[in-house]
Order: structure tokens, then sequence, then C-alpha cells
């Protein structure tokens, strides 16, 4: 007898508990009904309810794509297509790098930030200068950089 009334009265706390999840979970969706009926009856705009409402089923780069006027939509798509248009090892280059500045400390950020800040605000014939001298460093086998980097590197001794 006491076996059924504690599987009784264990139940009755099952069952409880899961009306106070249903209605936990109801208040909280109605609270959202009545949040986005809400929301929708501060707009005036006569578009602006439906796309609101067209907008609900994008995501959120679908939503911030819309939201971009017509100009800067044009300018996103033409950058698009031009990585698109790149090679795979040019793609996968560029995205490597991206990686790497992410994972830099903020303050190399930083840094590397002001470094390309004072380049760009540099006179045009200093950057081309700037960008030749880039180039040979390049071309130059691997050898070479080494012992220039390894001679840069060395302090300088009075002789």
């Amino acid at each position: 007898m006491r076996r059924i009334f504690n599987a009784f009265i264990q139940g009755i706390i099952v069952v409880i508990f899961g009306a106070v999840i249903v209605i936990g979970l109801f208040s909280s969706a109605q609270s959202k009904v009545n949040e986005d009926i809400q929301g929708e009856q501060e707009y005036s705009g006569s578009m602006v309810l439906p796309n609101l409402i067209a907008d609900r089923g994008r995501s959120p780069s679908e939503r911030n794509y819309n939201n971009l006027s017509p100009t800067e939509r044009e300018r996103l798509n033409r950058k698009i297509e031009k990585w698109k248009s790149l090679p795979p090892e040019k793609r996968n280059l560029l995205r490597h790098r991206m990686y790497q500045w992410k994972d830099l400390p903020p303050e190399e950020r930083r840094m590397y930030r002001k470094r390309f800040d004072q380049l760009q605000n540099l006179p045009p014939q200093e950057r081309q200068n700037i960008r030749k001298k880039l180039r040979e460093w390049k071309s130059l086998p691997p050898q070479e950089r080494e012992e220039i980097r390894r001679r840069f590197r060395a302090p300088l001794t009075t002789e």
C-alpha cells in the first residue's frame, strides 16, 4: 500500500513539474509574440511592416545585405565577384593571412595597423619605391634573404 502511495505522489510531482515547464514555455512564447506585435506597431512606414515580416525567415547576413543601399550592395557584389574570380591558391593564401591576422594579439594588431596607416600616408613616389624594394626582396633566393636578416640582426662592431 505504501509503495502505491509513493508512486502516486511521484506521479503527481511529475505532472506538476511538467505543467510548470509548459506554463513557463507558453508564457515566454506569449511574451515574445507580444513583443513582436508591439515592435510591429511602432513602425509606421508603408513598406516597413511587409519587409519586417519578410526578413523574419532570413539569416542575419541576408538581413544585413537587404539593409544596404543599392550602391553599397553593388560594391559588395563586385568584391564578391572579384573574390570568386581569384585562383584557388590565391584565395587560400588570403584566407590563411586573414586567420594569421585574427590570431595576433590585440597589441600586435594595433602595431601593424599603425604601420599600415603610416605607409598609406606616404607620398605615392615613396610607396612605389617601397613596392619596388619588396619585389626585389621577394625575388632573392632564400639563402640570401637569410644572410641579410642575419647581418641586420647582428650588433654593429666598432673596429
